[in-house]
């Protein structure tokens, strides 16, 4: 373990997110030349390493989604859309943050990958917010708040996930009870969470534009074509995921495990045999190439400090002499913590959760417990603008308000970090 590393690792993280406020320069930038300086010179590890720690598979999904979405943008769907549920709720507007909600719980509960949620969501629901004159955020919170409640369910992606990390390091573990109790926890912890955002961003007082109120004109012959190029893909990606979770067949689960870059990839080739769009015009404007700087760099960094032992800090520090009692805090304060400059599912889950059960054994606390207090901070940081989930919400953000939201989303998550200490202080998030 090399703690100096680390440390240097944490101080360069602020140091990143400081210059790149101060100058408005891509923090990604930053993060990338430090995870490179303090990878070769000082672990002594191989260009090709930190090149491995870049998230392919989150800038492709980016790349693809956004251009998909990108032809919608352009020839006026997505605004017909918006229009469209605009009147639908023109009567009671104070609840669409809280449909919103309830969608990204509902789907990703059921199997399908919050990441397609946010995908086809966000950019209908980002459009209302600029209709309404409503701040934005609330798009990031309730996607944070519904979908990655939902995922943790016995059958939703990261449930599933979930499930195969504690076998993996205890099969003696009765996975069911640890995921039931994990979901439950993190349903009533995001929704409180979701309760208070609401009352601060005072969303109960949302009003929609008496102009956009009217029934919208019907679409154009080109929003027909993307329209339904949009509704193909989606049930592509939901319909087969929902089937296979109540009649189990192994075409649909090899069809449900599809990657939404070959579904979406496959949706741009359709919008541009039907010209539905300029292409080039589409992925010059469309694609988030700050967004994927800012993830890919962050992600490097962090690979770095978890070669440099991070993980072996983690366990010294929570057993360092530290009361039974205070275990699962600072469990929270760790996980979330590692989860504002890396993903969640993909990095923190899987270093904290072998730590915990061994903690769990070593201490007498149940495992459910402290597993809940990994996932629910780890998910819960999302939203961090150096995170997959925050990175696909400010992927859809306005230009001029890019740095206003990444600010606030900032802002948020430390919020939400703090409140779910003070919920598992209190007894809650256990």
């Amino acid at each position: 373990m090399n703690t100096t590393i680390i440390i240097i690792g944490f101080i360069a993280i602020a140091v990143s997110v400081i210059w790149g406020t101060k100058f408005k320069t891509n923090v990604g930038i930053a993060a990338l030349v430090f995870a490179f300086l303090l990878g070769l010179f000082g672990l002594g590890m191989k260009a090709s390493d930190i090149y491995a720690f870049w998230p392919a598979r989150t800038t492709v999904q980016l790349i693809i989604v956004t251009a998909f979405f990108g032809f919608a943008v352009e020839n006026g769907t997505i605004d017909y859309i918006a229009k469209l549920v605009i009147y639908w709720t023109r009567k009671i507007p104070w609840a669409l943050p809280i449909v919103y909600l309830l969608l990204n719980f509902a789907l990703s509960a059921i199997g399908v990958s919050p990441p397609a949620v946010n995908m086809f969501l966000i950019p209908i629901f980002i459009t209302l917010c600029y209709a309404a004159k409503t701040n934005e955020l609330f798009l990031s919170i309730g996607s944070n708040a519904g979908g990655m409640s939902g995922t943790l369910c016995s059958i939703g992606m990261v449930g599933i996930m979930l499930g195969g990390m504690i076998s993996s390091v205890d099969e003696g573990i009765d996975t069911s009870v640890i995921i039931m109790h994990v979901f439950r926890t993190a349903t009533i912890v995001f929704f409180i969470i979701f309760a208070v955002y609401y009352v601060v961003l005072k969303l109960w007082k949302m009003k929609l534009p008496e102009e956009l109120i009217r029934k919208p004109e019907a679409p154009t012959a080109e929003q027909k074509k993307n329209l339904i190029i949009i509704l193909v893909c989606i049930l592509f990606l939901f319909v087969p995921a929902v089937i296979n979770t109540f009649v189990p067949n192994p075409v649909l689960a090899r069809i449900s495990n599809l990657d939404i870059s070959l579904v979406y990839a496959a949706g741009m080739i359709a919008l541009t045999i039907f010209k539905c769009g300029n292409e080039r015009e589409v992925i010059k404007k469309s694609i988030p190439w700050s967004v994927i700087i800012l993830l890919g760099g962050m992600t490097c960094l962090m690979g770095v400090m978890r070669t440099a032992g991070l993980a072996d800090l983690i366990v010294n520090a929570v057993s360092a002499g530290t009361s039974v009692k205070m275990i699962p805090i600072l469990i929270v304060l760790l996980s979330g913590i590692l989860s504002l400059f890396s993903d969640g599912t993909s990095v923190v889950m899987p270093l904290m959760i072998p730590i915990v059960v061994s903690l769990a054994s070593a201490t007498g606390i149940n495992p459910a417990v402290l597993i809940s207090c990994v996932c629910v901070p780890a998910i819960g940081m999302g939203m961090s603008p150096f995170s997959t989930g925050g990175g696909v919400f400010l992927s859809f953000v306005r230009e001029d308000r890019f740095q206003k939201m990444m600010i606030q989303s900032l802002i948020a998550v430390l919020c939400n970090l703090g409140m779910m200490v003070a919920l598992c202080a209190i007894g809650i998030l256990r």
